[in-house]
């Protein structure tokens, strides 16, 4: 998980808590969507540590995948990694009615506090989201996600159900709670058949109704209510 700060990476942001011991920190450039920090474990994982954008942009315009790199698993997703990015100017205008997914992979275990606090309807770091711009959340099946940070997904302009795997731990205060979904009818599923073991923190879903894994079934890959 996210730890100790090394000194190497507080150079990169001084806000985030990351233990990159024997890692190598690396830059991966988008010429389309942007560009992000990472770091390479000794094992051949890899830590997703801090988006930057593109030119004059902030936060994703596209779709972003936070899967893998040559083949190598991403396997934590740092705090505050959408959180305080900086931009050249503040010209940059997300298109009206503009859908954007970001897909988490399936190795990735732990998503750190504050980690897509950036993903919401003002103007940051350049980027202004209008107010029908919204982000989907998808976890690719199998998920082997274990831990979300407190404050997870704050401010975050959401669309679409939340659909996390049968590993969870811990969901931190608030992880879903200060989310903006764009409908009330969305939901959160969970594939783990009870809470019963998961730490789970003040409001941590908010005004979102969540099933567990024993409230429900997939028909297709929809998830759907027993009878």
């Amino acid at each position: 998980a996210c730890g100790e700060v090394a000194d190497t990476v507080k150079k990169v942001n001084e806000d985030a808590e990351i233990d990159v011991t024997g890692a190598e920190l690396k830059y991966k450039y988008f010429n389309v969507n942007g560009s992000f920090y990472y770091y390479e474990k000794s094992n051949g994982t890899l830590g997703f540590l801090k988006w930057i954008g593109y030119t004059n942009s902030c936060g994703p315009t596209n779709d972003i995948a936070i899967t893998e790199i040559d083949g190598k698993p991403f396997v934590e997703i740092c705090s505050r990694a959408f959180d305080k990015c900086k931009s050249y100017d503040e010209s940059l205008i997300i298109p009206r009615g503009k859908s954007i997914t970001i897909t988490i992979g399936s190795e990735v275990k732990s998503i750190g506090s504050y980690a897509f606090r950036g993903l919401y309807e003002d103007c940051i770091g350049g980027v202004l989201y209008t107010s029908d711009t919204y982000f989907r959340v998808k976890f690719e099946k199998e998920s082997k996600l274990e831990t979300i940070g407190t404050y997870a997904f704050e401010s975050a302009r959401l669309q679409g159900d939340i659909i996390l795997g049968k590993n969870i731990t811990s969901i931190g205060a608030y992880a879903f709670g200060l989310s903006t979904w764009i409908s009330d009818s969305y939901l959160i599923w969970i594939e783990k058949a009870s809470k019963s073991g998961v730490s789970l923190g003040s409001y941590w879903n908010g005004k979102r109704t969540a099933y567990w894994g024993t409230e429900w079934h997939y028909e297709g890959d929809t998830p759907t209510l027993n009878a």
